[in-house]
């Protein structure tokens, strides 16, 4: 009787045993969760459309900042043309962006005369002519080109460029002697209309 017991108790022992070591076998590591990597958000380069006067070259600077013109297009009073035919002094419009070096690359370069015309009269102690029936002001900042403020003179034929005032006068960044006798009946001035009477056209 008593060496039956003994079997019983080591069979149970088996028993729990080999429950336990199933129980063990049959759990799984919990699971790893692995978040996605996300990739860089590619941001395209910054567009400007500005406009501004030339300062420089090599390739251009405008008010000072630098723009590279090795793929831009470049045109003068609407016609393509080069890099060299622009000066210091006058005013351009353009579209830029960055590059992967921060790099600002000048895409559209536009110069448009603004003012253009036989000088009516001249006023060398206020600094001032007056062409197309509009006044403008020179200054120690103005560029001249193949003139200057002491040549330039009534009956002299210039094209500019710079900026409108708010009075309606002209401040010149650049004045140059107009050499293009095609063009020599037209005078003008660019601006925008801020009262038009169209019963008078």
């Amino acid at each position: 009787m008593k060496k039956m017991s003994k079997h019983i108790f080591t069979l149970s022992a088996l028993t729990i045993l080999t429950a336990c070591g199933g129980s063990n076998q049959s759990e799984q590591p919990d699971s790893i969760v692995v978040n996605p990597i996300t990739p860089p958000v590619s941001i395209s380069p910054k567009l400007v459309v500005t406009q501004g006067t030339i300062t420089g070259f090599g390739s251009i600077y405008v008010d000072g900042i630098k723009y590279n013109t090795d793929t831009s297009n470049i045109r003068k009073n609407g016609l393509n043309t080069q890099l060299s035919a622009l000066s210091v002094g006058m005013k351009i419009s353009f579209s830029a962006q960055q590059n992967d070096s921060d790099e600002w690359v000048a895409q559209d370069v536009a110069y448009d005369t603004e003012v253009e015309g036989v000088i009516q009269s001249i006023d060398r102690n206020n600094s001032q002519i007056q062409i197309a029936n509009t006044v403008v002001f020179y200054n120690d900042l103005t560029h001249f080109i193949d003139t200057s403020e002491t040549l330039i003179g009534v009956g002299q034929r210039v094209e500019i460029s710079g900026y409108p005032q708010a009075d309606g006068t002209f401040l010149a960044s650049y004045i140059e002697a107009d050499t293009d006798e095609s063009n020599d009946g037209h005078e003008y001035t660019a601006g925008i209309v801020s009262n038009l009477d169209e019963a008078t056209l």
